[in-house]
C-alpha cells in the first residue's frame, strides 16, 4: 500500500493512471478545493458512475479496488459480464 501524495496534477494523473487500468475511459478531477479526488464514467445508458475519496487519504489498493468495484458496476449496467484484469 503506497500513499498517493505530491501536487493536484501529480495526485489526478496517478489515480486516474489506476482507475483507467479497470476502467478505460474513466476521467478524474480535484473537487472541493482540492479537499477530496473523484474519478467517473458514464454506462452505454448515459449513467454516471464515479468514485470519490478524501485527498488526503488516498492509497493505491483502495483507488485500485474501489476502481474494479466501479467497472463492474458499469458492466453489469451495460449488461456484460467483467473479466478479471
Amino acid at each position: 500500500m503506497a500513499q498517493i501524495a505530491g501536487s493536484g496534477e501529480y495526485v489526478i494523473d496517478e489515480v486516474q493512471r489506476i482507475v483507467r487500468t479497470h476502467v478505460p475511459g474513466a476521467t478524474c478531477a480535484l473537487l472541493d478545493y482540492g479537499k477530496r479526488i473523484g474519478c467517473g464514467e458514464l454506462d452505454e445508458h448515459g449513467n454516471l458512475h464515479e468514485m470519490r475519496w478524501l485527498r488526503r487519504e488516498l492509497d493505491d489498493e483502495q483507488v485500485a479496488k474501489d476502481a474494479e468495484r466501479m467497472a463492474r458496476l458499469i458492466a453489469e449496467a451495460n449488461g456484460q459480464i467483467p473479466t478479471d484484469r
